[in-house]
């Protein structure tokens, strides 16, 4: 089915039913919401990186705060000017609705009994992933899902908006502090932290939402500017992910490359896939060049993969591979532009990657657990789990689950509150801590066992089915919708890197406003198909007329 977003204006307003009809007040605001969200909040910071966290916080929750009053407004006007109209028939229900409102109600119950209720209802002092901004998240879901439509503009503001964030983190990584933010912060905080995000895992966790994005849009782009525009877009998060050198934020890279082929359709769609890592060895070398013309300083020391891609004569060969590949697909997409990508390359594809997902599963194990002994030099810290694992989140993962055991039964339900962890580590594992790595676990290094021990067993289990159901439905729409797709892919991006990450105030805003997106846009998805059935009508579906009428067409 052709994609309602990328048709042309005739094909997109018979779609729909009518010429497109204005932006309607809930559209407004909801754009205006989105801007904020995406394009001034990454920007936004405090006086220095010892307090970024509250600066993020004290913007997010009033920005929210307002966005929930002029919606309510809005509707008001709406139920005195159309009551039928509005009350006749609400919205679905979907399983994204129910875990979302699951996850807000373990926040609440776990504050409740929470031993430290002042701490789960603020979070702790540099996190502030407490009570509050979960209600955030949970006002920021219900209102985009039901009042944002018309979408198609989201990736492009999220590509201008992005871009002075990694320009900061260009420099920051060469050792300019253009905003003067190191100048006035702690010695722990100026060697982790970068641009206007902090600390370069939390930096790594926005490129991975923004890469895929960008990479998703690049990968269906059809116009000869689009695909500029994107395959810009793409060069310039690669280079921000090399900055942050970050493994995490590798990890939902490589996630995107494996789950991108399963969407290609044709010729075309597989040249602009082979970009995406020409562009990634393309940013190596660049900033490489760009550290050279620097005297060789760099303020964030280079390491694993974003060494790899600077510093690898082969990254030139790799290059010029994927260069021939595009070519090479672009003239077969020329010479039959109606053919489609062969489906039993991506059964293979499939194949080969569960076999290595496998392997790499099995490998761990057994070097964890059977072979203890035998040296693996640099693999060590990937396939063999202990409490160096990982830059050593396997020690605070060990004492989480530990710690996770020993709950009572309540507990275990609904955890000991929101951003609490820091209580399990201290002051029973201290001295273990600063032997370890001189360094002071106050979070779990996983959001998922973080919500498992602070939220208990209902809030994860509520956030990875909301997480699951968000993607699911949003690759189920990719046919039609290719926003669905770069959004639904966003957040699988950022929930890969969050196995290795943590829950803090200045990127998981981002990911739950572009969570709320995914689910807007495929209740818009829908609505669009509904009315492409033969028959329907405007009349014969009401609701579906509500839903169009909301995201700007006349039905």
């Amino acid at each position: 089915m052709e994609d309602l977003y990328s048709a042309p204006p005739k094909q997109r307003a018979d779609a729909a039913g009518n010429a497109p009809a204005p932006l309607t007040a809930n559209n407004i605001v909801s754009i205006l919401f989105i801007l904020t969200a995406l394009v001034v909040f990454p920007l936004w910071f405090g006086k220095n990186y010892d307090t970024l966290a509250q600066a993020k916080l004290d913007f997010f929750v009033p920005a929210v705060v307002i966005f929930l009053i002029f919606s309510a407004v809005v509707l008001l006007g709406r139920v005195l000017v159309h009551p039928r109209r509005v009350l006749r028939r609400p919205e679905a229900f979907t399983l994204s609705d129910a875990m979302m409102l699951l996850f807000f109600a373990a926040a609440v119950v776990s504050w409740q009994c929470s031993p430290w209720p002042e701490e789960a209802y603020w979070g702790s002092d540099y996190r502030h992933h407490g009570l509050v901004i979960i209600a955030m998240y949970t006002l920021v879901y219900f209102l985009l899902s039901r009042f944002a439509r018309r979408l198609s503009w989201v990736p492009a503001a999220f590509l201008f908006g992005a871009l002075p964030v990694f320009w900061f983190g260009l420099q920051n990584f060469l050792g300019k502090d253009l905003l003067g933010l190191y100048a006035k912060s702690s010695a722990h905080f100026i060697d982790t932290c970068i641009s206007t995000i902090g600390n370069w895992n939390f930096y790594a966790g926005f490129v991975c939402m923004y890469l895929a994005v960008m990479s998703s849009m690049l990968l269906k782009s059809r116009k000869i500017l689009l695909t500029v525009l994107y395959g810009f877009g793409v060069f310039a998060g690669s280079a921000a992910l090399i900055c942050s050198s970050s493994d995490s934020g590798f990890a939902g890279l490589a996630v995107l490359l494996v789950i991108l082929p399963f969407f290609i359709g044709n010729w075309r769609q597989l040249a602009h896939y082979a970009m995406l890592p020409a562009l990634l060895f393309l940013a190596g070398k660049a900033m490489h060049f760009a550290v050279q013309s620097n005297h060789g300083v760099t303020k964030i020391p280079l390491r694993g993969f974003s060494k790899m891609l600077m510093e690898s004569i082969a990254g030139w060969v790799f290059l010029a591979v994927c260069a021939g590949i595009v070519v090479f697909c672009l003239i077969l997409h020329k010479i039959r532009p109606n053919a489609s990508f062969p489906a039993a390359l991506k059964v293979i594809w499939g194949f080969v990657l569960a076999g290595c997902v496998l392997a790499v599963l099995l490998a761990i194990v057994y070097f964890s657990a059977v072979n203890t002994a035998v040296p693996l030099g640099k693999l060590e810290k990937y396939l063999r789990f202990n409490d160096s694992w990982g830059s050593t989140r396997g020690f605070a993962w060990i004492r989480a689950l530990r710690e996770y055991s020993g709950y009572d039964t309540l507990q275990k339900l609904f955890g000991t509150g929101a951003d609490t962890a820091k209580h399990l580590y201290m002051p029973k594992y201290y001295t273990a801590m600063m032997k370890l790595g001189n360094a002071i676990f106050e979070n779990v290094h996983n959001e998922y066992l973080q919500y498992l021990v602070t939220l208990g067993a209902v809030g994860a289990t509520a956030y990875i089915a909301l997480i699951a159901s968000v993607v699911t439905r949003s690759f189920r729409r990719a046919g039609r919708s290719k926003l669905a797709l770069a959004l639904g892919l966003a957040v699988l991006c950022y929930a890969v890197q969050g196995i290795f990450n943590i829950t803090q105030t200045m990127t998981t805003p981002v990911f739950f406003t572009l969570l709320a997106l995914a689910e807007a846009c495929c209740r818009e998805t829908d609505a669009a198909a509904r009315l492409q059935q033969p028959g329907a009508s405007s009349a014969q579906m009401p609701e579906v007329s509500d839903i169009m009428q909301a995201s700007g067409h006349s039905v």
